[in-house]
Order: structure tokens, then C-alpha cells, then sequence
């Protein structure tokens, strides 16, 4: 992948909103108090229990609409509600901009007041902490706080709540969430950004802080918590220049983080005249989760890519990447990789790309180029995998493609799967486990990911399966290689030629005697292994377990979607002598009597 980047003044922040119901020009992130009435420990603003002042209402609205934008303001603090005439100042904002706030839901009569005055519609959520220990001093906090939810979502109002994975709430984290569920609310765990016991939360020296377990647990409640740990330093970014933060005292700094001053609100303040690169490591902010967008179809060539590049309306933001050194290799387009791309692809095309650059007139896009496997280092290789058979060595081997990723990260629509199995618009229990395997990190074991782009959600797979996959880098390869994708004829070949017992795992629908190699035993799966994993989830990784411990330097075959993983997976912790093997739907041709995919065609 080529990045091409702009530093112009581009205003992307509505594209990256745009699912979410808003259109405005400018993001503001509002500190607009340090007071707060609760006294949580994990907090990370130094908040006190002063009463804050009223503001000046009408000289604030003067001030916003003298930009002559749409805003959309996010209010946190503190806490929001305890300013006096925060409805007031929320019900004149609302007549032209939209807002979100960060609350704790505690001050009842402000909250009903802000519920029965303000329209849902101008409000793209209100996220609520669920802080236990606050509210269980009071009588029948929870309870309260429940019915505070109910009420903001009878009143047609988004509700988000967060629970913060504190070191100390761990042991109880989980069943204060099933307290919450329970009730119909759901609540998701964000990871603790601080200090406890000496030790900096979530990351110390590069290193997650939270031990195996503790992660694991936050993991399952929230499988989307790991995006608050992409790096973003060096990411382009908007803050200071179409968004930025105005603290308690009136004063506009570039972020909440970076506290640059940019001048004093009801004075002047001068933005950013270009977007400029971040200098955190971490950060949670939406401005550094900057999309990017699908330019080309898997079968492309390259300058077809680049005139669709040109002829793409409208702007976007950089994605910043990296691939570890073994596999595709991803670049920034910059001076101190020129040289590198014209090793790997060639003058003459590098030529015909930096004639579009010029074309484009400033437009940030992203692009998107494959490379041959004779430029990709350390795969795991066709004839690598099948030596490993040959030779009998203990290894695992698991794919991660798109199919994978829609179950990680569900749709917003079910998705029907070539295959015939569904993935569903929510969070299945296949999904759960498929998340929990990418935390694997030992010997042996193959994670093999995709760099075929998603067109519905338009992200780099890549990208997103390389910021969670932990284990060793030698071990991440490429989806395409290691079996018949490349060069099926040549496959069937070799396999028609090896005789090597299995014990496998396919759609009892599929002709068992058919297969090219003889099976010692058969486990049928369905032909929707989603549904099937969801009714028969311990029970298959008992018999899967149950089947690995039964053999020894065995060949472990799986051709059951993205299932075959939990096969490899579990096969390969309850006994590492045998060989396991997600086959894909490489052997669809013997167990069906037909070419099932376009590579065998």
C-alpha cells in the first residue's frame, strides 16, 4: 500500500462522523467545569466540590455563531450537570449545533430538566460512568442510576455507559455488568488511564499493564476496547485546526492533551492553517481514528488504481500503517522510502504514480498497491506448509481474512457468507473466541491475515488484524501463499500425490470418500458454523480437545470456515504434537465435486 498525503487544511472530521448523524464543520471538546460531586479514585481530572458559577449564556452563543459554522460540541468536565444553567446554555446550542456530554447521571433534577427540554435529535449520545463505588453510597444507587438510564432512552436519547476496568474493581467488574445487563442496559469496560501501585495503567514501557487474565476478562465484556490502544503518533490529525478544546477557563487549546494554547474564546484565537501529525503515542480521540477509503477492486493493476484515485470525489484522511518486516510490506509515500518502492516495483510505474500525484490537486487519498510474493519476506510458503506435513513437525496453522474480521466486528447488517453461513449484525460467541485467539503468542503457531481491504467498512484489514495480533512477528505470514491461492493446479498435484492420514473436520454434507488423503476420523459441522458454534460452543471444544489428546503427531485438517480456527487453536494448547491446519476451502473441490471459489477457476 502507497499512502499519499496532504498537509492541506482538509476537513475530514465530518467524513469521519458521518455515520453518526451529525453535520457540522467544527469539533469542540468542552472541559466546561473541574467540579464534580463524586470522589472516584481512578479519576483523571483533579476535579473539587466547589459549587461552579452560572455562565454567561447569551455572550457564549454570540461568541459560536460569530464563526457562521454548524458545531458540534462535546461537553465533559467534571461533571457537566453541575454547572447551573447547563440546560439553558444546551437548549440556545441546540437551535444550530449538536453536542454530546460525558456525565455520571447523579444530579436527578438537572437531568430530567435537560431530558424534558432538550431534542434527542440534536444530541448524538450521552455517555454515562457507571462509578459503583460512588453510587452504592447512596441508598439504592444502582437502582437509581438505572432508572436515570430509562428514562434519557425513553425520551429517545443514545445512551452509552462505560465501566473503567480500575485495578481495584476487577474481581467485581464482571457481575456489576451482569447487574447492568440485567436491567437492559448495557455497559462496556474502558481501560484505566493512570497510576496504581507504581504502576502507569493501561501501558508502562510499551507493555500492556493488565495481566493475561485481567485482559482476557475486559476483552470479553468489550471486544472493541483495543482501539483505545492504536498508536496514532505521527497519525495526521485535526486538532487545532477544524477541531479543538476549551478548558474551564475560557481558554482554546489545540487538544485536550496537547495543551497548546490557541487563544482565549471571547477573545480571538487563531486555528491551525494545515492538519499537522500527532506527538501521543496513545490516544482515544475520534480525530486520530482517521478513515480511509477503499480505491480499487482485489484485481486491479496499479494505474487502474490511480486513475480511480484521481476521478474519487470529495477528501479523506491519511491512514497511517505499518506491517511487520516478514510480510507485505506498507509505505508512506516520502523521500526516505523512494528508493525502496522503485526496488520493489519498478521505475516505470513509480513514474506513472508520481505523474497522478500531480493530478490530484491536493486530494488526500489512499491507495492501495499488491505486490508479488517474490518481494514479500518470511512467508510461510505453498511448499513450506506442505515440507512441515511431509516432515511430520508440530505446528498450527490459522487464517484471518474478511469473513473473520465481519464476526470480530459485526455489521450493521447480517451478512450472508459464500459458504452459507451468516454473520450476524451483533456480537456472536464464534466472534468472542475468535478475539480471544488473536492474544495467543507461543511457538509454532501460524496467524495468517488478509490484506484485501473491506469495502463496507473501507479499512485496511491489514492494519486493523496487525494492531491486535500479539504474537511473535515470525509467526504472522500471509493468507494468500501458504495454500492453493497462488497456484491451485499446481496443489492439487502435489496432494493428489501425498497419502498422509487425517483426522478432519468439514460440512457433513461434503463426500468424505472423495478426499484425497485417508481420514482416520470425521467431525461434521453444519453448513452455518456461526449458528452451530452459538448452540454447541463448549461442547465442540470438549470433543475438539477430547479428539487432540487422542492422537500423536497427527494431521489435524479443518475446511469449516472461520470455525476451523477455534479447531486449530484449541486442538494445538491440548496437545502441541499434532499437526492442525485451517485448510480454507481448498479441498471444496474434492468434498463437494465442485470449484467453490474463483481462485480454483
Amino acid at each position: 500500500m502507497i499512502l499519499v498525503e496532504d498537509n492541506s487544511n482538509i476537513d475530514i472530521t465530518r467524513e469521519m462522523m458521518k455515520d453518526k448523524k451529525t453535520d457540522f464543520d467544527i469539533y469542540i471538546h468542552w472541559n466546561i467545569t473541574q467540579e464534580c460531586n463524586f470522589s472516584c479514585s481512578y479519576c483523571v481530572v483533579n476535579a473539587t466540590h466547589a459549587a461552579p458559577k452560572e455562565i454567561d449564556v447569551d455572550r457564549i452563543i454570540q461568541r459560536l455563531n460569530r464563526s457562521n459554522k454548524t458545531l458540534f460540541i462535546s461537553f465533559s468536565g467534571g461533571e457537566p450537570f453541575m454547572v447551573p444553567n447547563f440546560t439553558e446554555l444546551n437548549q440556545e446550542l441546540t437551535k444550530k449545533h449538536r453536542i454530546r456530554i460525558d456525565t455520571n447521571l447523579s444530579l436527578k433534577d438537572e437531568c430530567i430538566k435537560f431530558a424534558n427540554i432538550i431534542n434527542p435529535d440534536k444530541v448524538l449520545e450521552i455517555c454515562f460512568s457507571a462509578h459503583v463505588l460512588e453510587w452504592e453510597k447512596r441508598p439504592n444507587g444502582l437502582d437509581e442510576l438505572c432508572c436515570m438510564v430509562k428514562m434519557f432512552q425513553a425520551k429517545g436519547f443514545k445512551m452509552i455507559g462505560k465501566y473503567v476496568a480500575y485495578p481495584p474493581l476487577m474481581e467485581r467488574m464482571e457481575k456489576d455488568i451482569d447487574f447492568f445487563d440485567s436491567r437492559g442496559i448495557k455497559i462496556l469496560p474502558s481501560y484505566f488511564w493512570g497510576v496504581f501501585n507504581g504502576k502507569r495503567y493501561p501501558v508502562e514501557d510499551g507493555r500492556i499493564s493488565y495481566s493475561e487474565e485481567e485482559l482476557r476478562l475486559i476483552e470479553k465484556l468489550n471486544p472493541h476496547v483495543r482501539t483505545q490502544l492504536q498508536k496514532v503518533r505521527n497519525n495526521f490529525c485535526q486538532a487545532g485546526c477544524a477541531a479543538f478544546t476549551i478548558n474551564q477557563d475560557y481558554e482554546v487549546l489545540m487538544c485536550d492533551r496537547i495543551q497548546k494554547k490557541l487563544g482565549d474564546f471571547f477573545g480571538e484565537w487563531n486555528l491551525l492553517p494545515k492538519v499537522v501529525r500527532c506527538t501521543k503515542m496513545f490516544c482515544t480521540c475520534p480525530l486520530n481514528r482517521a478513515p480511509s477509503i477503499t480505491l480499487f477492486r482485489f484485481d486491479y493493476p496499479p494505474v487502474a488504481i490511480l486513475r480511480k484515485a484521481i476521478s474519487e470525489k470529495g477528501t479523506y484522511s491519511l491512514l497511517e500503517s505499518y506491517r511487520v518486516i516478514e510480510g507485505p510490506i506498507l509505505f508512506n509515500m516520502g523521500k526516505r522510502i523512494l528508493r525502496k518502492i522503485l526496488q520493489l516495483i519498478g521505475a516505470r510505474v513509480i513514474k506513472r504514480l508520481l505523474i497522478g500525484l500531480k493530478k490530484m490537486a491536493g486530494r488526500l487519498v489512499v491507495v492501495n498497491l499488491l505486490y508479488p510474493d517474490r518481494y514479500v519476506k518470511g512467508m510461510l510458503r505453498m511448499d513450506d506448509t506442505l515440507e512441515k506435513i511431509r516432515k511430520k513437525e508440530p505446528f498450527a496453522f490459522m487464517k484471518f481474512a474478511d469473513g473473520e474480521y465481519l464476526l470480530m466486528v459485526p455489521p450493521r447488517h447480517s451478512i450472508k457468507a459464500r459458504d452459507g453461513w451468516i454473520i450476524p449484525a451483533r456480537m456472536s460467541k464464534l466472534g468472542k473466541a475468535l478475539r480471544l485467539i488473536l492474544n495467543f503468542r507461543g511457538d509454532d503457531v501460524y496467524f495468517a491475515t488478509s490484506t484485501r481491504p473491506i469495502y463496507t467498512y473501507s479499512v485496511m484489514l491489514d492494519y486493523w488484524y496487525l494492531t491486535r495480533i500479539r504474537q511473535k512477528r515470525k509467526y504472522i505470514t500471509e493468507m494468500v501463499l501458504p495454500w492453493a491461492y497462488r497456484d491451485y493446479a499446481r496443489f492439487l498435484k502435489i496432494v493428489k500425490a501425498m497419502s498422509e492420514p487425517v483426522i478432519l473436520f468439514a460440512n457433513k454434507r461434503g463426500k468424505i470418500s472423495n478426499f484425497p488423503w485417508p481420514v482416520k476420523e470425521f467431525y461434521g459441522v453444519t453448513d452455518d458454523v456461526v449458528q452451530f458454534f452459538e448452540e454447541h460452543d463448549s461442547g465442540f471444544i470438549e470433543d475438539v480437545r477430547s479428539m487432540a489428546k487422542k492422537y500423536n503427531n497427527t494431521l489435524f485438517v479443518a475446511c469449516a470456515g472461520p470455525l476451523a480456527n477455534i479447531i486449530a487453536y484449541e486442538g494445538w494448547k491440548a496437545n502441541p504434537t499434532n499437526r492442525y491446519i485451517n485448510a480454507g476451502s481448498v479441498f471444496d473441490e474434492f468434498l463437494f465435486g465442485r470449484k467453490t471459489s474463483p481462485y480454483q477457476k
